[in-house]
């Protein structure tokens, strides 16, 4: 069965809703944090066809991200929203679409991401955790080309938590994110946009939080992690003109992957 994207954001808006709904009110006795971080990360995508890389997007980004926890006193499980957003630039190294004629510009990218988990102790300090993401990546790479990336994940993970005493407190959190339901749309000035579905491939993240307590409300929080994520090669569809006449080619979306470094600086109010 196939689902239309517009499906698929209704749908996950609507798990999204349902999901702070629960947080809010889940547990009677609880402990409810909110941290708002800003984020400086390396970014580093490469296309890659038949073992050639074919165009990369590179560069030092900034973004933001907002979080909200509710774990219960008593058993400690926890339900997590988190929000990530960045809109930034990076460079890019290819070629045409049309031509193959080498090309070196500056896309401009938005990223985000949202996701919801579940969390629940496993052993003294240890949590599994299990979760439902969105991302999407609008990349402009020019003012006439705009390519837009959207897909679901779950995220799998393991977190192991430690206090080194009452104002340090550190963890390491580590999550592998499964894909599904991908897409990407293409807009190119005197073409049809034309939309193909992307292979799933696995990804993960590492994450390594410390937390310096100032008092029992406010806390400094600093974050940081790398991430990898991959795309697998999509289907082939026709490509045409803005017209409806076929240009003779068919276009897809090779193989590729992205690798993160980078941390979050922020401020964790526990109340």
């Amino acid at each position: 069965m196939h689902l239309s994207k517009k499906a698929l954001i209704i749908g996950f808006t609507i798990i999204m809703l349902l999901g702070c709904a629960g947080i809010s009110t889940a547990y009677e006795d609880s402990q409810k944090t909110i941290e708002f971080d800003i984020s400086h990360f390396y970014y580093n995508y490469n296309e890659v066809d038949s073992g050639t890389s074919e165009d990369s997007e590179k560069g030092w980004l900034n973004g933001m991200n907002f979080t909200f926890k509710n774990q219960d006193q008593d058993t400690k499980e926890y339900w997590q929203l988190s929000f990530n957003h960045t809109k930034d630039d990076t460079k890019y190294d290819g070629s045409y679409l049309e031509t193959g004629t080498p090309c070196q510009s500056t896309t401009k990218d938005e990223l985000t991401s949202i996701e919801l988990d579940y969390g629940f102790p496993i052993a003294e300090n240890t949590y599994f955790l299990i979760g439902l993401g969105y991302h999407y990546w609008d990349r402009v790479l020019s003012e006439d080309q705009d390519e837009k990336y959207s897909w679901l994940y779950i995220p799998i993970g393991f977190r192991w938590e430690h206090s080194f005493n009452k104002q340090l407190d550190a963890a390491i959190e580590v999550t592998a994110k499964f894909m599904m339901a991908g897409q990407m749309t293409s807009t190119i000035t005197d073409y049809q946009d034309f939309t193909v579905d992307l292979g799933n491939k696995p990804g993960y993240k590492i994450d390594l939080p410390l937390t310096y307590h100032f008092n029992s409300n406010w806390a400094l929080a600093i974050t940081p992690w790398y991430e990898y994520s991959s795309i697998g090669e999509s289907n082939m569809v026709q490509w045409y003109y803005a017209n409806g006449f076929p240009t003779g080619y068919e276009v897809y979306e090779p193989d590729s992957s992205t690798k993160q470094n980078g941390i979050n600086i922020g401020i964790r109010w526990d109340f």
